[in-house]
């Protein structure tokens, strides 16, 4: 895999997790910070209840990368692309995660 961890960097939102870092591709391979989408109109925080895949991990199109609880129900958060899970930046459970936060850094195939 061509990616490395920088030192980590708090992220400058208030809902941030501890985790959230800054990502620092090695010879300029392409990566993604994949954020918190907002899954409903409404979302502003959710708990990431499982991921479904691990770091060194791929994943194609149509996958499930990790479930999401909303307030009124659980949600697949599903991927558009292939790629690979460079880093996984929150825990499972680690609390109300702020839409638009980093989550997970992802490398293409």
């Amino acid at each position: 895999l061509c990616y490395s961890l920088s030192a980590f960097h708090p992220a400058e939102t208030p809902a941030a997790p501890a985790a959230a870092a800054q990502y620092t591709p090695q010879r300029n391979c392409p990566h993604i910070v994949v954020r918190m989408p907002a899954l409903t109109p409404t979302m502003d925080a959710r708990t990431i209840s499982k991921w479904n895949v691990s770091e060194g991990e791929s994943f194609a199109a149509g996958d499930s990368l990790a479930v999401i609880d909303t307030v009124k129900a659980s949600m697949d958060f599903e991927t558009h692309d292939d790629g690979i899970v460079a880093k996984l930046l929150v825990d499972t459970g680690s609390g109300d995660v702020g839409v638009g936060v980093p989550v997970m850094v992802t490398v293409e195939l």
